[in-house]
């Protein structure tokens, strides 16, 4: 299950939502599910209609992803899905403004916790949910895995279309730039690493 902080507007990150962000790194570490592989799927590189593309994200990480971690294969732990997400619709020259099929660079960056043994059977398997649920991929770069190995550099970077007051209060160093416009929520986090839980623990 999941949290999506709400946003102060399709075209920003808000305050809340760079407070929950900022505090996801730690938060991660203190439950020893640190967020150790960043996922980003370029929508432009994929046959879907745009207008889908945050249903079915939330698909992918409820039904897929999900299941995936709570109900492993015979000899597989299942472990708790634990994950941070952006959206962001443009180029390092550009921000999008439209949705439309063909003038939109919608893409996601998926920061989550993978236990190391079940790494190799993620990269494999995150192809055939990604298909199956949003279309044939175009060319390989339609997803990019990667280990992370800055979490709080890279949560931090992941604000970047925020205001720059908020920046400068949870992602120090990092300019805004713009990130376009995203019809549905913007950025979210699974629950356990949502302020509920960090009231909780607190």
């Amino acid at each position: 299950t999941a949290r999506t902080p709400r946003t102060a507007s399709a075209n920003k990150i808000g305050k809340s939502a760079c407070q929950t962000l900022y505090h996801s790194s730690n938060l991660s570490r203190s439950l020893d599910i640190p967020l150790n592989t960043q996922i980003t799927i370029n929508f432009r590189e994929i046959d879907v209609d745009p207008k889908e593309i945050g249903e079915l994200f939330s698909k992918l990480r409820r039904e897929r992803f999900g299941k995936w971690a709570s109900r492993p294969n015979k000899g597989k732990k299942k472990f708790t899905q634990s994950y941070v997400y952006t959206f962001e619709n443009g180029t390092k020259t550009r921000e999008c403004l439209s949705i439309d099929r063909e003038d939109h660079n919608i893409h996601v960056n998926w920061l989550v916790y993978i236990p190391p043994k079940r790494l190799h059977e993620f990269e494999c398997i995150i192809w055939d949910w990604v298909v199956k649920l949003f279309g044939d991929a175009k060319s390989a770069k339609a997803i990019h895995i990667q280990p992370i190995t800055d979490l709080k550099r890279l949560v931090g970077c992941t604000m970047k279309g925020a205001q720059q007051g908020n920046l400068d209060i949870y992602a120090s160093g990092q300019k805004h730039y713009p990130q376009g416009y995203i019809p549905w929520r913007r950025t979210g986090t699974s629950r356990n690493l949502g302020p509920t839980n960090r009231r909780r623990l607190d």
